[in-house]
């Protein structure tokens, strides 16, 4: 809710929730289904915008378009480099604020498989962030990596990259990494958990 109100540019935000349980003789579990959103700029306008304070990130999007557009990735309509750079947005220490930040995001989606319990599919869970033109989805086919410290750090970071290699300049698997057909004025984040008794305790 507070990336929502810091990242929002307009003056509201929404949430709303619900928890169906279900218990058999064989298992006792619940659904829990949430959604957050916000009306505004979208995640690429943000970053896009030549207002944005943080210059460091913009050229590292702007680094990456260069390589995505010199093999041939971006596609109109099926990848272009909003697609990329919403999905760049979401890595650890990401932000399009000045100060040092970017944890939000990752943070997230990390709790959406820890309240699931594991990383496996179960065909009931996902998470799905729609930004303008941008959809992601997270079903426990890709997770989340740590990476080796960047130079001048001592510190392992956070990825989700969406292809084998673990690689942010290998394009992400499209299935899961797309352009979404309807603009989505802001930016909404929809999860739909299963929650098994047996991952509670």
């Amino acid at each position: 809710m507070s990336n929502a109100e810091e990242h929002g540019t307009m003056p509201h935000r929404f949430a709303i929730g619900f928890f169906q349980e279900t218990r058999n003789d064989k298992e006792h579990s619940g659904i829990f289904n949430f959604s957050i959103f916000n009306f505004g700029n979208t995640i690429y306008q943000s970053f896009k915008s030549p207002d944005c304070p943080n210059k460091k990130v913009v050229n590292q999007m702007l680094e990456l378009s260069e390589d995505y557009t010199k093999k041939g990735w971006f596609t109109k309509a099926d990848f272009e480099e909003e697609t990329l750079w919403t999905l760049y947005a979401l890595q650890e220490g990401v932000t399009s604020k000045e100060k040092k930040r970017g944890n939000g995001s990752i943070q997230y989606i990390e709790n959406f498989f820890k309240l699931k319990g594991n990383l496996q599919q179960d065909n009931i869970s996902k998470l799905v962030i729609v930004s303008g033109n941008t959809r992601i989805l997270f079903d426990g086919s890709y997770n989340i990596i740590e990476k080796p410290p960047k130079e001048g750090s001592k510190h392992r970071y956070k990825m989700i990259t969406f292809n084998e290699s673990g690689e942010i300049f290998d394009r992400p698997n499209k299935k899961f990494v797309t352009f979404a057909p309807h603009f989505f004025p802001g930016t909404i984040i929809s999860a739909r958990i299963l929650i098994k008794a047996d991952n509670t305790n």
